[in-house]
């Protein structure tokens, strides 16, 4: 008798033990996919470094104007007797128009990530003050 109540209290001892463990690894999945979550991931490192991430995105679009768009070779086959006058103001290239959307569209970023924290950091009030360390 006395040696299945220990059996008993034994396997209550060993449920409740198992319970525990499942509830600890319940709660560090929960952890680890908070952690590794790649919304999560992005929006920290964007946090962080976003002068690299104005960085990536420039080379990226520029990257994609050299791609995308590629100079038009002359052909030197038809030649004219004589030169045609264009009196009008010539046509920019794609190359060229697409550079300028991608540094139109890449300037409010980097003044706004770049050169304004520099800026409030040089007209800040306590930038003069020799308690803070930075001095005159």
């Amino acid at each position: 008798m006395a040696k299945e109540k220990n059996n008993e209290e034994l396997r209550r001892q060993a449920i409740r033990n198992l319970a525990a463990s499942r509830a600890e690894i319940s709660e560090e999945i929960r952890w680890v996919q908070y952690q590794l979550n790649p919304k999560r991931l992005l929006h920290r490192a964007m946090n962080r470094h976003k002068p690299l991430a104005v960085g990536i995105a420039s080379a990226v679009g520029l990257a994609a104007v050299q791609l995308l768009v590629r100079r038009k070779r002359p052909d030197h086959r038809i030649e004219s007797p004589l030169p045609l006058r264009s009196f009008s103001r010539p046509k920019p290239d794609a190359r060229s128009h697409l550079w300028g959307v991608v540094a139109r569209a890449v300037f409010p970023a980097v003044v706004n990530s770049i050169v304004s924290p520099l800026l409030k950091f040089l007209n800040h009030p306590d930038r003069g003050n020799p308690s803070n360390g930075l001095g005159d």
